[in-house]
This record gives C-alpha cells, structure tokens and sequence, in this order.
C-alpha cells in the first residue's frame, strides 16, 4: 500500500508541475495566444526577458540586460517568481533611444482566497548598438550586484 501512495504522490507532483509550467507560459499570453511584438522593439525584449526567466532560462534572461546594469544570472537566479502570475502589457513610453514598458502584474493573493493580487511594473530599456536592453533593475528583481559591486 505505501509503494502506491508514493505512486501517487509522485504522479500527483508531476501534474502540479505541469499546471504551474502552462500557467507560467500563459502569463505573457493574450486570448488570442502569444501578443506578437514587432521585431527589434522594447516590447518583444521585455517578452523575451520574461519568458526566459519562465522558462527557467536565467543565463538568456541576463543577456537582456544593459552594459551598464549591475544586475546578472545571480540575481535572477535568487529571485522569487510566483507560479500563478499574468503579465500583460500596459503600456509603452518610448523616447529616441530610451523606452518604458509598463506591464500589469496578476498573482494569487493566497492560497485560500480566489481574489487576484495586481500590481503594476515599470521596465526601463535603452538602446545599445541598435538593440533595446534593460536598465536599472527590472521587476522581477528588487536589489542587483549585491556587495560585490
């Protein structure tokens, strides 16, 4: 009887896994699928920066990040990312060779309540050698470089 309770559990684990993946992947989604950026834009650097870190990606995820940044795979690495999360795109400022991007943030607020948390991020990119990268330190994290900067 244990061996088929571990069974069990396992299987059970393996479901979870895989519910938390697809509502990882649909986080950056719309209705419609995947919102398809224009090529070259602060938007689809940004949706490519999120998806890394959803994907677990977190070495593709720093390429995003600009020369100037602090931040690295360490940081992304420490950070926590809810499994339950929706993002989609509010907004874009976009000045010359600096845009904002800000997008909308949907997390459970707990694990007993079905009400949704909201919140709003700014994500800061500027152009390096034609191609947008992020600035400052961009949500999912809060502090970059640590000490050792």
């Amino acid at each position: 009887m244990r061996k088929v309770k571990g069974s069990v559990n396992l299987y059970l684990a393996l479901i979870v896994a895989a519910i938390s993946i697809i509502a990882i992947i649909a986080a950056i989604t719309t209705e419609s699928g995947v919102k398809n950026f224009d090529k070259g834009s602060p938007q689809l650097a940004v949706q490519k920066y999120l998806q890394s870190i959803t994907d677990g990606r977190n070495d593709l995820a720093a390429k995003y990040f600009s020369k100037e940044s602090t931040c690295t795979v360490d940081d992304i690495d420490r950070a926590y990312i809810d499994k339950n999360l929706q993002i989609s795109l509010v907004k874009t400022a976009l000045d010359k060779n600096v845009a904002v991007v800000r997008i909308s943030i949907q997390s459970d607020s707990s694990l007993f309540n079905s009400t949704m948390n909201d919140q709003e991020q700014s994500i800061r990119l500027v152009r390096e050698d034609g191609i947008w990268r992020l600035a400052g330190i961009p949500w999912p994290l809060y502090n970059c470089g640590g000490n050792s900067k």
